[in-house]
């Protein structure tokens, strides 16, 4: 296949792999290439990406053709780790990072000084700027914290509980304004405030879910439905009570998170096969219909 490709016959080559039973990802991806098929060719790179693949060149290749779709930062951040990336590609790798963490409901402030404190060897102006501002915000956050907290040093009232939790985020201490937002009547709080805390949430319930530390996920889960009741701690609720083998109320936030999204497929799947393994399989249809109907 690749010496046709070469010879510039991309539909023999295209022809010849119907029959290839391995995955081949990266030539199937250039073949796209060369047929002018950009949806095909980044089907098969992320295919590549999601099974292990680290050559850097492809995976540059896929960043550019994601723009900000996921799973661009996971990329971009693979792509930054690699030992091998020349000075240019490390510097346009980083360039789009920064804007990830820019970009992320809420900020993520704290990766990206994390990465801009990495970056310092590049000699970016750019970064070094950037982060000398983080920085001086941060300690202007820090600096009303501690008025804050003098003023009112055992009880934050409701009037005072969101430029708080606010202040608390901003210097990058999120568990003292986690541990503000939970004490305070949720109406004192903004919504913009409420969905920044059920994203840390929901994120922190993701990673106790990769550790393995199920009961708390589920808190973490269940907190960030208390700031904002979305189908992400929804499907995140149903994901450890599966990992617990309690099918009920993983069904039943299965059902609450279809509600607010009810095209995603993952979610269809997994109410689908939950009706299945009971063999209601009538009722298990329209789900699994709806989650292979989706794009991969």
């Amino acid at each position: 296949a690749l010496t046709l490709l070469v010879a510039g016959d991309a539909p023999g080559a295209r022809d010849l792999l119907k029959t290839y039973p391995g995955p081949a990802h990266i030539v199937r991806a250039k073949i796209a290439d060369k047929l002018s098929d950009p949806q095909e060719a980044l089907s098969q790179r992320l295919k590549y990406y999601y099974s292990g693949g680290q050559e850097p060149q492809e995976l540059l290749t896929l960043l550019d053709s994601l723009g900000r779709a996921p799973p661009a930062r996971q990329v971009a951040e693979q792509l930054w780790r690699a030992a091998n990336l020349d000075f240019r590609s490390r510097l346009a790798v980083g360039r789009k990072l920064a804007q990830f963490y820019r970009d992320a409901t809420p900020p993520d402030t704290s990766a990206e000084i994390k990465f801009l404190e990495d970056a310092k060897h590049l000699g970016d102006a750019a970064f070094l700027d950037r982060l000398a501002e983080l920085q001086q915000a941060i300690g202007n956050a820090r600096a009303a914290l501690a008025a804050l907290r003098s003023r009112y040093p055992v009880v934050i009232p409701d009037n005072k509980a969101d430029i708080y939790v606010t202040q608390a985020l901003s210097a990058g201490e999120s568990e003292e304004a986690l541990r503000a937002a939970l004490k305070a009547n949720p109406s004192a709080l903004t919504m913009a405030t409420r969905r920044r805390l059920s994203e840390i949430m929901n994120a922190s319930a993701e990673a106790e879910i990769e550790n393995g530390k199920l009961a708390s996920a589920k808190s973490a889960a269940a907190n960030a439905g208390r700031f904002q009741d979305d189908a992400r701690h929804h499907r995140l609720l149903s994901k450890i009570f599966l990992l617990e083998g309690d099918t009920a109320p993983a069904f039943s936030h299965l059902m609450a998170s279809l509600k607010m999204s009810p095209a995603d497929p993952q979610t269809n799947y997994q109410a689908g096969k939950i009706l299945f393994d009971q063999s209601r399989f009538a009722e298990a249809k329209p789900y699994l219909q709806m989650a292979y109907a989706a794009k991969p």
